[in-house]
């Protein structure tokens, strides 16, 4: 209704884009944030709201399949100096140059993530999976050990369940079978039914 009144309402597309990308309809998403987003640069109306909105595209993009795209926008939302949560544009950043290929630029970003906010675990996660494809696998392993110790709550997230599995294939590759096997466990305990838990399960019975 907003936008039948008002085509030009920048504020009624950006919303109905984040509740479109909730809906993971990711191609009308797509569509209400660019016009959003050109709406805003349009009227020269910057700000953490211009920040947010590309660093939500920029997860959009990627969802379509288009990290390239993803990538010139999300550099925008992190460098905006107008940005409240720069880390997770940067980490956002770094997860679309991940699935670029481009793995050490996506460690660059990463680590400016984490130093801007120490606590952020899924940026050394993300990092750990550029380490991983670089075969850096010490740097890989203590960029882990942050995803998984960084917060108290890191350990025990579901969304960090891959970190234990990847701990655990680093610290096999290292030589660390005990520390695998057990990383390897810890990550089925959170769930045995996920992709990550009947690889990680996989991996325990093939060890075997």
């Amino acid at each position: 209704m907003a936008l039948e009144l008002d085509s030009s309402n920048a504020e009624a597309h950006l919303l109905l884009g984040f509740i479109q990308m909730e809906r993971r309809d990711y191609e009308n998403a797509e569509q209400h944030l660019n016009a959003g987003i050109k709406l805003l640069e349009k009227q020269k109306r910057g700000g953490s709201t211009l920040a947010e909105a590309r660093n939500i595209y920029g997860l959009c993009l990627m969802e379509l399949d288009r990290p390239d795209d993803a990538i010139v926008v999300l550099r925008q939302s992190a460098e905006d100096e107008l940005n409240t949560a720069p880390h997770l544009a940067w980490g956002n950043l770094g997860l679309a140059q991940l699935n670029a290929g481009e793995y050490q630029e996506a460690v660059t970003s990463t680590m400016e993530a984490v130093r801007i906010q120490p606590r952020f675990c899924v940026g050394y996660f993300t990092m750990a999976q550029a380490l991983w494809h670089l075969q850096q696998l010490k740097d890989a392993e203590r960029a882990l050990v942050s995803a998984l110790q960084a917060d108290p709550s890191c350990a025990k997230s579901p969304q960090l369940q891959g970190a234990w599995r990847l701990r655990g294939e680093v610290r096999a590759r290292l030589g660390h079978r005990q520390d695998a096997v057990a990383d390897l466990e810890r990550c089925v305990e959170l769930d045995p039914y996920s992709n990550d838990g009947r690889m990680c399960q996989t991996i325990l019975e093939d060890s075997r």
